[in-house]
Formats: structure tokens, C-alpha cells, sequence
């Protein structure tokens, strides 16, 4: 129980700590002379945050105890965490961006199929009532989605031997991802989308474009790779992104809106 609690402590610290970062970067943006990189106008209310942390903490009990399991089964044989420092780092550079690879694919697949008519209410419906995100959305899922997205560890370890070294970047990783995907605010040059590189990278506007409505666009979480093949990236998603980073002022609010 003990080395479950301090799993626990560890990851709540670790989510506060870049929400509230990516939360502060946000916030001097929108006051700032890059106002307009703000993609939509409205904001979260104060109802919003406090169910984003509150669901986000009940979920990090679920992806907790996946570390844990991990932990536990690695002590007992039937996980594979290498924890002796036995790779190089080419070696783990391979595996981390393997296992950055198959993440997206598994969270495109389980993402795409949380929205099928059936499923959303049941698994999605949750993250998707920040409808203005904040960081702090990063982990506000049901917990039936949270369970789905935290059987990917177990899942993996159990087929791949991964160093304790990858396992921490790519912890810090995701959550650096997640969070700057939930601010509202574009901090990518104009030319990421034209960027042969980048542009199989998401951004926080391919993301925020999913937010805004667009259930049945933008699945990916890392890459690009499985939304344009399947044809579920938004059409006018490079349009979009374009427009919001050369922009000088943001998009006034309408009427009716939070701002």
C-alpha cells in the first residue's frame, strides 16, 4: 500500500506541477502581445476547473495502480522493467520512440472508438465537457476511459522489455504533450504545418479542433500519422492553424459567449 501511495503522490505532483505550468504559459500569452495565438474565444469557469482536477485525481488513482501493477508484476516475473541499467542509449532511444509509436496507435484506435454513438456516454463523455480545456483537463476522463488508457502499460511491459530510463522520459513526455494540447493557445511557428518534420507531429490546434465539436475528426495523440491515412484529420485543420499563428489580436467572442 505504501509503495502504491507514493506512485500515487508522485504523479499527482508531477500533474500539477506542468499543469499549472502550461496553465501560467496560457495565461501570459492570452495578455500578452501573442494574444492572438488564443484559438477561440471563451474561457473555462471556475466549475470547469474544479471538475477537471477532481476527475483528473480519480483517474490518476487508476493510472497509479497500472504503474504499480507494472511494478509488482516486474518483482514477479511477468513484466519486463529493466531497472539495472542495462541498455545503451541508442538502445533506448529505439525502444522510446517504439513505444512512443504503438501509444499513438493504441490511443487513436481506443479515442476513435470512444466515440461511437454507444460508447461516448459511457467512456468519453466526461473529457469532452471541457469544451474550453485547461491543462488541468489532462486527466479528467471517466474512469472507464481512464482504465482503457492505463491498460496500455501493463499491456506493454508484458511483451516489451523497456529501461526504467525510457519509462520516466516518456512519462514526462506525454504529460509535457498532453497538457500544452489542453491550453487553448498555439505556440508552434506559422510553418509547422509545412514543415515536412513537424507536421507529422499534432499541435494544441489540431487537438482544440476536436474540442470544439469536431467529435468525428482529430483522433491522434502524438502524430499525425493515423488521421490523414483514415481520412479523420479535420479538412481545414493546416487552414486553421495557419490562420490562428498569424494572427495579431484573437477572434473577438460572440454574444452568448464566455469570455
Amino acid at each position: 500500500m505504501e509503495e502504491f501511495l507514493l506512485i500515487f503522490e508522485g504523479r499527482t505532483v508531477l500533474y500539477f506541477v506542468f499543469a499549472g505550468a502550461a496553465w501560467l504559459l496560457a495565461l501570459a500569452i492570452r495578455r500578452s502581445r501573442m494574444e492572438g495565438r488564443v484559438i477561440r474565444p471563451g474561457i473555462a469557469r471556475g466549475e470547469d476547473y474544479k471538475r477537471e482536477i477532481v476527475q483528473s485525481l480519480l483517474c490518476l488513482v487508476i493510472f497509479s495502480l497500472s504503474a504499480f501493477i507494472v511494478i509488482k508484476g516486474t518483482s514477479g516475473g511477468w513484466m519486463h522493467l529493466d531497472t539495472k541499467g542495462s541498455y545503451g542509449v541508442i538502445e533506448c532511444v529505439v525502444i522510446f520512440s517504439l513505444m512512443l509509436v504503438v501509444h499513438d496507435t493504441y490511443f487513436y484506435w481506443t479515442h476513435r472508438w470512444f466515440h461511437r454513438p454507444g460508447v461516448f456516454r459511457h467512456f468519453h463523455k466526461t473529457h469532452h465537457k471541457s469544451v474550453h480545456p485547461t491543462p488541468f483537463a489532462s486527466y479528467s476522463f471517466d474512469l472507464s476511459e481512464a482504465v482503457v488508457n492505463s491498460a496500455f502499460f501493463p499491456l506493454w511491459f508484458a511483451l516489451v522489455t523497456t529501461p526504467a530510463v525510457v519509462v520516466q522520459v516518456f512519462v514526462l513526455f506525454a504529460l509535457v504533450r498532453n497538457v500544452l494540447g489542453h491550453t487553448g493557445v498555439e505556440i508552434l511557428p506559422r510553418w509547422t504545418v509545412d514543415n515536412i518534420i513537424l507536421d507529422q507531429f499534432t499541435t494544441t490546434t489540431h487537438h482544440d479542433l476536436h474540442h470544439s465539436g469536431h467529435f468525428r475528426h482529430n483522433y491522434g495523440l502524438y502524430f499525425t500519422w493515423w488521421d490523414r491515412p483514415m481520412k479523420t484529420e479535420h479538412p481545414k485543420y493546416k487552414q486553421v492553424f495557419r490562420e490562428v499563428t498569424s494572427r495579431e489580436h484573437p477572434v473577438p467572442a460572440q454574444r452568448g459567449t464566455t469570455a
